[in-house]
């Protein structure tokens, strides 16, 4: 965060948000790339060194149950998130009591 100097004012996305982006796709990568080793490892210890095991389908199963895992976790994570404090409702009333704020009108109620 030391070279951030802020967002330009023409930017369509904050910096955080690619970053946090960024963060969210490199970690799917390492962990898919761990479980593509886990699967090659298991393939290559019960098919080669065990000569032809049965159990060399259990790299496989690892893998599929991590991608279950994975497609729960997030999808549990993305609900939770739509239903968190965070989020401002819009009142459904009718416009008379509801102000809306330009920029200019925030700049004159601040400064």
């Amino acid at each position: 965060m030391r070279a951030y100097n802020g967002d330009k004012p023409w930017s369509k996305e904050e910096k955080v948000q690619r970053v946090a982006r960024y963060h969210r796709y490199a970690g799917y990568s390492m962990l898919f790339i761990g479980n593509a080793t886990i699967v090659t490892g298991t393939g290559h210890y019960f098919g080669d060194r065990l000569l032809g095991d049965e159990r060399s389908i259990l790299g496989i199963f690892s893998f599929v149950v991590f991608i279950i895992l994975v497609i729960q976790l997030e999808a549990f994570f993305r609900i939770r998130n739509n239903y968190s404090m965070g989020h401002i409702k819009t009142p459904a009333s009718d416009n008379k009591n509801i102000q809306l704020f330009t920029p200019q009108n925030i700049d004159e109620l601040v400064g």
